[in-house]
């Protein structure tokens, strides 16, 4: 179990969080070029960031503090899934970042469980994350949470499309 206090995120959070996901987009880009980023992408999250703070029944941002300093974050959202389906409001857990100094210490699965409460309040079926193919160590971290596979994303790429 960590030493950090997770609580919900503050403007003043949002140039940690930013950094944070540039580092995460850099470890992902490192693997698998399709995660290439627009050059003002960190203009671009922070704006997009800045609403999601200012929309807190459909966005659940939240950061873990340690020590004075913001050592990781989550970002989940809800979403209304097509009419067909019984379990139309779930939640998308969008981001989970922790610091590389401070990871595998228990502050990731303290995030989560406190974004659960958030979910539960708003009534959400189900919890969804998306995560790439080929990270093995967030497979296995969600699955730790209870998670389990439940479909498969493909993409197709054109070529010169943007």
């Amino acid at each position: 179990m960590s030493t950090a206090t997770i609580r919900k995120a503050q403007e003043a959070d949002i140039p940690s969080i930013a950094a944070l996901w540039f580092e995460m987009m850099n470890y992902h880009l490192a693997r698998d070029r399709r995660f290439a980023i627009a050059h003002d992408a960190s203009t671009i999250f922070t704006a997009w960031l800045r609403g999601l703070l200012e929309d807190p029944e459909l966005a659940y941002v939240a950061v873990a503090e340690e020590k004075g300093a913001v050592a990781g974050y989550i970002l989940g959202q809800i979403e209304e899934l097509p009419p067909v389906y019984q379990t139309r409001r779930i939640g998308v857990i969008r981001d989970v970042c922790v610091m590389q100094g401070a990871r595998h210490g228990g502050i990731g699965t303290e995030m989560f469980n406190h974004s659960q409460g958030w979910f539960k309040n708003r009534h959400v079926g189900a919890i969804w994350v998306r995560l790439p193919f080929e990270n093995t160590i967030a497979q296995k971290f969600w699955e730790t949470q209870g998670f389990k596979p439940f479909t498969t994303v493909m993409r197709l790429e054109f070529d010169g499309a943007g």
